[in-house]
C-alpha cells in the first residue's frame, strides 16, 4: 500500500515537473547590498519588462527588501546556513548564493526541478560576470546579457532541445 502511495506521488510530481516553466513568475539577481543586477518576469506576455521605466514593480526595493529578510532570518536563527527557501501559499521563493551575488526565483509551485534550473543559472551567471561583480560600480547595465542565461535555464523549449 506505502508502495502504491509512493509510486504515484512519483508520478504526480513527474506530471508536475514537465510543466515547471508554467510556474515561473520573476527572477532577481542582487549583489550582497541588495542592489538588484538583473531581473525578469516570466509572466510578461506581450513585451518584456526588463527595465525599470516599464516595470509593475521597484526591482532595487524588492531586492533590498528580500537581502534585509535573508539577514534577518540568519540573524533570528543564529546560524549561518543560508536561507534556500521561503513559502507563501500561493507562491516559492527559492534563493541560491554566489560569492558576489544572490539569485532569487519565485515560482508558483514548489519544484525540485527549480533549485537545479537556479543552481545552474547562478554558477554560470558568476563565472560569466566574475570580474563586473567583484569590481561592481553601480553600473547594472553590464549584467543586461544576463537576458541569454535566461533563455538558457529558463526557457522549456530550450531546455528540452538540450536533453536530446
Amino acid at each position: 500500500m506505502l508502495f502504491a502511495w509512493m509510486m504515484a506521488m512519483k508520478e504526480f510530481l513527474v506530471s508536475k515537473e514537465k510543466k515547471w516553466a508554467n510556474s515561473l513568475k520573476n527572477i532577481f539577481v542582487f549583489n550582497k547590498s541588495g542592489v538588484c543586477l538583473f531581473n525578469h518576469s516570466f509572466e510578461a506576455k506581450d513585451s518584456v519588462k526588463e527595465n525599470a521605466e516599464d516595470a509593475d514593480f521597484d526591482e532595487d526595493l524588492i531586492s533590498g527588501a528580500l537581502s534585509g529578510v535573508i539577514t534577518i532570518i540568519s540573524e533570528i536563527t543564529h546560524t549561518k546556513r543560508q536561507l534556500r527557501q521561503i513559502q507563501k501559499e500561493e507562491a516559492t521563493l527559492i534563493f541560491t548564493y554566489g560569492k558576489y551575488h544572490i539569485v532569487a526565483l519565485i515560482a508558483s509551485m514548489d519544484l525540485p526541478v527549480l533549485f537545479k534550473k537556479i543552481d545552474e543559472f547562478s554558477r554560470e551567471f558568476e563565472q560569466k560576470f566574475t570580474k563586473e561583480l567583484k569590481n561592481f560600480q553601480g553600473n547594472i547595465q553590464r549584467f543586461e546579457q544576463a537576458r541569454f542565461l535566461i533563455i538558457k535555464y529558463f526557457n522549456q523549449k530550450y531546455s528540452d532541445f538540450l536533453k536530446q
